[in-house]
């Protein structure tokens, strides 16, 4: 083995040198999943604030939406993964299920509660369903492939063990939430490069006229888009997430709803453009 890597350059062995979990600053700790999760929310939130006057939109009034729908989302995400992982709970200091930081958030939960929540804050805000939710979609998708990569540090969220010959494994320490010495599937890292892509397609989609013009799109294509994702890479993944219901993970659920949800959204949305350019 030579600098890290396998006799196969497609596996790439890590140590926890490689891999830390870890910085100390001075006498502060510093979780890199934490880290991570919080880049990825302040990109998001930057990238809402910049393109809220693409729409026509107080930047001021959907930055603060956007932060309260991001702590009602962590609270929701946090609270999916309790309730569907009750057993890594169940008879512990109630303090282990508030330290979220150190791992383990469904992200399916946190727009499920986010948007039971939109109606009051959407009001409180002075702001519109459908033009909020074109402005937020592609920073959403930004915000997950930011936070990914710390999902990567952690070890959570792990892919299904692989041959050392395929396209490309990864094998994580002893210290790792991953199961260690064995070639995985990249899962995290693999979700991340999708997600990203989505955020920059979703934004050249938003900056074309036809988008523009029709509210409700570019929200639509990132329910479908990213719930089709998750979809796939369920399938690669091999991590505990949650009891089975009728025989599939809550996240394989989720995500098949989400892409429903986003292909009616579409349909619909089509259906009215399509009348409106009849009657015209």
């Amino acid at each position: 083995m030579k600098n890290g890597l396998s006799e196969s350059w497609k596996t790439h062995t890590l140590t926890d040198a490689m891999l830390p979990h870890y910085i100390l600053f001075n006498h502060l700790v510093i979780n890199f999943y934490g880290l991570f999760v919080s880049f990825g929310v302040a990109s998001a939130l930057f990238m809402i604030y910049k393109s809220a006057p693409s729409k026509n939109i107080n930047p001021k009034n959907i930055l603060n939406f956007s932060i309260c729908v991001v702590l009602i989302g962590l609270m929701g995400s946090r609270i999916f993964f309790v309730i569907f992982n009750w057993h890594l709970f169940s008879g512990f200091p109630i303090s282990r299920m508030l330290a979220f930081w150190r791992g383990g958030l469904m992200f399916q939960g946190g727009p499920i509660v986010a948007v039971l929540a939109s109606p009051y804050l959407l009001k409180k805000y002075g702001l519109k369903f459908w033009p909020a939710a074109d402005i937020i979609a592609p920073s959403l998708a930004l915000g997950q492939g930011v936070g990914r990569i710390g999902c990567f540090f952690a070890g959570c969220c792990y892919g299904r063990e692989t041959s050392p010959h395929t396209l490309i494994s990864v094998v994580f320490p002893a210290s790792s939430q991953a199961p260690s010495g064995v070639p995985l599937w990249p899962a995290q890292l693999m979700e991340s490069v999708c997600l990203l892509a989505l955020s920059f397609l979703l934004v050249r989609a938003s900056k074309k006229n036809y988008f523009k013009n029709h509210g409700g799109l570019i929200a639509g294509l990132y329910l479908f888009c990213s719930g089709l994702l998750r979809f796939i890479m369920e399938s690669f993944r091999n991590d505990n997430r949650g009891s089975h219901i009728f025989g599939y993970y809550p996240t394989t659920l989720i995500s098949l709803s989400m892409l429903i949800f986003g292909l009616i959204v579409l349909v619909r949305l089509k259906k009215a453009i399509n009348m409106e350019l009849t009657a015209e």
